[in-house]
């Protein structure tokens, strides 16, 4: 097993292209501004016959953006988890086309978890499923890690900004849940993608 850091949007030459068989990106994709790049890197890495695979925060089909509140809860996932963009399948798909690559299979896996018989990904955040996760998901639970943290930094336990960013992160995972339970986001949206035959780089 070998590992290479390195730079998504221009791979290091270590890294052959047309060498490898999958090519996967892991809740990736949502933090880049222009993610024709980096799927256009993974395109040019596979053999014939690879595919490139994405599990990806994504907004499902039934966000409205002319909704003001799904828009809020668009911002505070953006906002607290340092994302850019986020956006629907089909969108990501337009992506996925301008790169090269033909989606050939999309969809939810924590919709398929749930008629699966599992609980929604959104319940341990929201609700929790016992005693100490369900305080943790509580307000007083989260007052309570937030004043925690507070503290820490106050009497320089904790770095400076250690505060600031919980509050980030609380947000976004508010903004995720309650995005989750409404059915309008899902962290958990696949995609499999092969290249496209004779594809040609537009020019830029």
């Amino acid at each position: 097993l070998k590992y290479t850091e390195g730079d998504y949007n221009d791979l290091p030459e270590s890294m052959e292209r047309g060498t490898y068989d999958r090519v996967y990106f892991m809740e990736s994709l949502s933090h880049c501004e222009d993610r024709a790049k980096p799927l256009d890197q993974a395109r040019q890495l596979l053999k014939p016959g690879g595919l490139v695979g994405a599990w990806q925060w994504m907004l499902t089909p039934a966000f409205n953006y002319s909704d003001p509140s799904h828009v809020e809860l668009k911002r505070g996932m953006e906002y607290g988890g340092g994302l850019r963009n986020l956006n629907k399948p089909e969108e990501r798909i337009k992506e996925m086309a301008e790169a090269g690559l033909e989606v050939i299979e999309s969809w939810d896996m924590g919709v398929e978890g749930i008629l699966r018989g599992h609980k929604g990904w959104w319940v341990p955040i929201a609700e929790g499923h016992d005693f100490f996760t369900k305080l943790r998901s509580s307000h007083v639970g989260r007052k309570l890690t937030m004043a925690t943290v507070w503290l820490l930094e106050a009497v320089g336990i904790a770095e400076t900004g250690t505060y600031n960013t919980a509050l980030m992160m609380e947000h976004c995972g508010y903004s995720a849940a309650t995005a989750g339970q409404r059915g309008i986001f899902t962290p958990m949206w696949v995609m499999i993608a092969k290249p496209i035959a004779n594809f040609t780089k537009p020019l830029p």
